[in-house]
């Protein structure tokens, strides 16, 4: 990872390319000049590596966005400490799977989980709060892009007829089991959806598997 800058020339250590290889080992910025210290490439490299890499560049690097975000996407710690929505906005475009680590505040944004569903329906559901598994947009939109999705919804929601049946279309029926006992003993609904897949298993009512129109379906 790198080499070491520590009895490397002046001229070396001020020269980019060679430090931008240097600081695959972030450690390595502590030996680079005070020029490159200012240098945002060089700074996001290192940072990459050690966590602390930004506290070595000049203030207005500091507070740089792209500085700012790569520390929060080092590691989760530095995501749960995070209080600026638009780095999390920015963390779910990149690194959804740490989206777990934030805060309950950000997990409560409906815009924020209505973005995160266009990127991963099932991890921007999964990591909802209680309140968004019950908003019928945010499951909706889910369902949309996932029908498994209704999986993770509220009860209420999974009896939502409408929903069930985006869920049931985008699944092919591979959502049967993940809406509620209800519909999936209605007829009616099971007539609608019967084209999208089986819908007819061992869980289903005998009266239900005996109905000559949805077995001839």
């Amino acid at each position: 990872m790198g080499f070491s800058l520590k009895y490397a020339s002046d001229r070396l250590r001020d020269d980019k390319e060679v430090v931008m290889e240097a600081v695959s080992n972030g450690y390595e910025l502590f030996n680079v000049s005070d020029r490159l210290k200012s240098d945002k490439d060089v700074v996001l490299k290192a940072q990459q590596t050690f966590e602390k890499a930004y506290l070595l560049a000049p203030q207005h690097l500091k507070y740089d966005f792209d500085i700012k975000a790569a520390r929060y996407e080092f590691n989760t710690r530095g995501i749960a400490k995070c209080h600026d929505r638009n780095q999390i906005l920015r963390l779910i475009e990149t690194k959804g799977y740490l989206f777990s680590y934030a805060k309950p505040k950000f997990k409560n944004d409906k815009e924020i989980i209505l973005k995160f569903i266009e990127i991963n329906a099932w991890q921007a559901v999964e990591n909802a709060s209680p309140q968004l598994k019950d908003d019928s947009d945010i499951i909706r939109k889910s369902v949309e892009n996932c029908g498994l999705t209704i999986r993770l919804a509220s009860e209420r929601l999974k009896n939502n007829k409408e929903i069930a049946l985006i869920a049931m279309k985008t699944s092919a029926c591979k959502a049967i089991m993940d809406i509620s006992d209800n519909l999936r003993q209605d007829r009616e609904f099971l007539i609608e959806v019967v084209s999208y897949g089986s819908i007819l298993n061992e869980h289903s009512s005998i009266e239900l598997k005996s109905d000559r129109e949805l077995r001839n379906r």
